[in-house]
């Protein structure tokens, strides 16, 4: 479950719902709130604190509070969602007449008809510098709406980052499956003579290394991004490999074992190149569409719960594309509702799960 990041925009249709214009006055009375029912913090008497957690000697009690914390801190996003101004704005769009864009169709006036006999029948005459500037604005609007990218990537290039992801995994793996086929040589090959040491530029370096890497480690993990959890594993795995490639030399170096060194560049290979292949497939099952964790589907289902309208949800489907979540809901309403306010209800309940952190599209 990710932590929760609080409102996309509260305030507004999310940036990713795309406005539309209502096409009659839907529920001229109705109100996002009166469709609503939330109590904050109805849950969080149940949340168990950091203290209570490390006092829990059973682990895996332990690790059943995390996980409730966890669906807990998705309920509270929901709440964030659904007690603010998010609902009342999108009921609101439909409260509203619509704005023609077409001719009146309005009877004219007296004065209207007098104006309108009054103008010359010919277009005036622009002048050479007002046509040129028109034209240079047609040509910027142009080149704006080529590089827009929303229009190229509807769904943006969130999906890009775990593509990326795939094939850095691939070169990581490739690298340092190198790196195990000339260590076995290495530890086959029977050389005699001195064993190689490490210098003391080399241990500095490497020790600066480790400390930049863990550095990046703990910063990079806090996000979601697949982009930048695989650049935290490699800092990661860049601090693992640095610190046993000054350990083992040096242990090899005290015990007079040449093999000690390819031997461990050969197990720390194995250890990253699994790392990378559970990565790559963690990434690929995502692109696929897999199903998304039940704590997923707890948040939205609790969602839906809080509008009064809905009656039963009949079928729902909460599955990845990339690292966002596709949703796919069918809920029921009262059979006496009516279309138009079936309608808003819906459309209500669908901006208010894409408002929700990981949701790409309802």
């Amino acid at each position: 479950m990710a932590s929760v990041s609080g409102l996309k925009n509260a305030a507004v249709l999310p940036p990713k719902r795309r406005l539309t214009r209502a096409a009659t006055i839907s529920s001229p009375t109705a109100l996002g709130h009166d469709i609503i029912r939330c109590e904050p913090g109805e849950f969080e008497k149940y949340r168990k604190s950091d203290e209570e957690l490390k006092s829990l000697k059973n682990r895996k009690l332990r690790e059943y509070y995390e996980r409730q914390n966890a669906i807990l801190d998705g309920f509270k996003e929901v709440e964030e969602v659904l007690t603010s101004t998010l609902a009342d704005k999108i009921m609101n769009t439909f409260s509203h007449p619509p704005i023609s864009d077409g001719p009146s169709v309005v009877s004219p006036t007296a004065v209207d008809q007098d104006q309108a006999e009054r103008q010359p029948l010919l277009p005036s005459t622009e002048t050479k510098e007002m046509k040129r500037e028109r034209m240079d604005k047609i040509a910027l609007n142009v080149n704006i709406l080529r590089e827009d990218v929303g229009a190229k990537f509807p769904t943006g290039k969130k999906r890009f980052e775990p593509l990326g992801v795939l094939i850095f995994s691939v070169c990581m793996i490739a690298s340092f499956s190198q790196v195990f086929v000339e260590s076995v040589k290495k530890l086959f090959a029977g050389e005699t003579g001195e064993i190689g040491t490490v210098s003391t530029l080399g241990k500095a370096t490497m020790v600066a290394t480790i400390l930049i890497k863990g550095v990046i480690w703990i910063w990079c993990g806090r996000f979601q991004s697949s982009g930048i959890q695989a650049l935290a594993q490699d800092a990661k795995n860049d601090v693992f490999f640095n610190i046993f490639s000054l350990i083992i030399p040096w242990v090899g170096e005290i015990l007079s074992i040449r093999q000690l060194d390819p031997l461990g560049g050969a197990l720390l290979s194995l250890y990253i190149i699994s790392e990378w292949v559970h990565t790559l497939l963690e990434n690929f099952v995502k692109l696929s569409g897999r199903i998304a964790s039940s704590d997923h589907h707890f948040r939205i289902l609790y969602l839906i719960s809080k509008f009064k309208p809905v009656v039963q949800v009949s079928y729902m489907e909460v599955y990845h594309a990339g690292d966002e979540l596709i949703v796919e809901v069918d809920v029921i309403l009262p059979p006496h509702t009516s279309l138009t306010y079936a309608h808003d209800v819906g459309y209500t309940i669908q901006a208010s799960i894409e408002a929700l952190d990981l949701v790409s599209r309802a």
